[in-house]
């Protein structure tokens, strides 16, 4: 039985180095993917990764297949913004688009349903913020923002990540 082992830890020497979700590793550019070559994660090799501009420094891993890394995501902003607009029955821009923006999120401050979408925001098509006071929505989007309120005018505010 012993003699069996040897044969099969010599014929098969990566099932000793053999990775798990407990123990993930990367590759670099250029090498072959195999595991002798696996860089291990961890707090002495964090997983490297290059962020966008303004993305201050934090990630989110992507784990949609457990086991694996689907991906890298930046997440948060190096800047924080907030402003309070009051939204009209009509459509009312209400965020200005933003180049590198993250995400907005925008909170209703009244009773009344606020509905939000780009272009030109209707009643029928936005996305609706329900009337309760401190309802909120997040949009993780770089493209300007206008809302409209079910009736009369009511504030909003906005807090956006950039």
């Amino acid at each position: 039985m012993k003699n069996l082992l040897l044969i099969l830890a010599l014929l098969f020497p990566t099932l000793a180095v053999a990775q798990t979700s407990r123990n993930p590793c990367y590759t670099t550019q250029g090498q072959s993917g195999t595991m002798p070559n696996c860089i291990g994660v961890g707090t002495a090799t964090p997983l490297p990764v290059t962020l966008p501009s303004g993305a201050g420094g934090a990630v989110a891993i992507d784990q949609t297949t457990p086991g694996t890394t689907n991906g890298v995501i930046a997440k948060g902003g190096a800047s924080f913004a907030t402003s309070q607009v009051t939204v009209a029955a009509t459509s009312t821009p209400t965020v200005a688009a933003r180049a590198g923006r993250i995400a907005v999120t925008i909170t209703n401050a009244s009773a009344v349903d606020i509905f939000c979408q780009t272009g030109t925001a209707t009643l029928t098509t936005g996305d609706l913020i329900v009337g309760t006071k401190g309802a909120a929505k997040t949009y993780q989007t770089a493209a300007a923002i206008a809302c409209i309120s079910a009736s009369g005018s009511n504030v909003v505010t906005i807090a956006e990540s950039y």
